[in-house]
């Protein structure tokens, strides 16, 4: 494996993460508008 596929893998892990986040806090964001 050469650097650069360690450093993209990286960043795919990074916005996996990231958008992991995000769908968790939408759905806190609608839990609470469905009371």
């Amino acid at each position: 494996m050469s650097v650069i596929d360690e450093d993209e893998a990286k960043k795919t892990q990074e916005a996996l993460i990231t958008m992991s986040q995000l769908e968790h806090e939408v759905g806190d964001f609608l839990g609470l508008n469905q009371k």
